[in-house]
């Protein structure tokens, strides 16, 4: 009588080694009994015949299923990230004057990596979109800048942003408002460093 704890034992095993024994008990059913002979198997599988049928059909089956679910979840991924792609080149395309600008500041300043501002929903949203990405989990706060963080694009993005999608033809490609608050935080900032050295001499 079939022990169904050992079955469920079995059916636990790690997929490589199911994979073996599918390889194992496939290669005592169907290979020629003069093989068999030379390894001494024979005798064995003559004697274990029906328990290795058994255990080659539920190996198989097993096997076929774990196969079948790794094509059934890299579909799923390619489909997925087919869509998405899809979705960040659409969204490219349909930038508004604001969002242009922000992603022309990667231009301008010729940087993988820019300051923008939080407190710009055009900002945001380009976050939100996929468009950016927040470099590291902290913001910073000023009297001057407001709170701001370091923003670089996505590697996506990269992709689909071309000269001709985020540059006006006309030449008017005016800069985001608060690049001023932050340049002038920045110059603020090594006034205060130069003063440093200044008083360390």
């Amino acid at each position: 009588m079939i022990d169904i704890s050992q079955i469920t034992k079995f059916i636990k095993l790690p997929p490589s080694v199911i994979y073996i024994i599918l390889i194992i008990s496939g290669t005592l059913l169907f290979t020629d009994n003069e093989f068999l002979k030379m390894l001494a198997l024979l005798k064995f599988k003559t004697e274990y015949n029906l328990y290795i049928g058994i255990v080659f059909l539920f190996s198989f089956g097993i096997s076929i299923v774990h196969l079948g679910n790794i094509v059934y979840v890299f579909f799923k991924s390619y489909f997925k990230d087919k869509k998405y792609r899809i979705k960040i080149a659409t969204i490219i395309d349909n930038l508004d004057e604001s969002e242009k600008s922000i992603l022309r500041e990667f231009l301008v300043q010729q940087k993988n990596s820019i300051v923008v501002s939080m407190e710009d929903p055009s900002v945001m949203n380009l976050v939100h979109q996929g468009i950016i990405k927040q470099i590291g989990n902290t913001a910073t706060q000023s009297n001057i800048s407001g709170i701001t963080f370091d923003a670089k694009l996505s590697d996506l993005a990269k992709e689909f942003i071309t000269d001709e999608k985020i540059i006006n033809k006309n030449g008017d490609n005016p800069r985001p408002k608060w690049i001023e608050k932050i340049n002038l935080q920045k110059k603020y900032e090594n006034k205060i460093v130069e003063l440093g050295k200044y008083l360390n001499i």
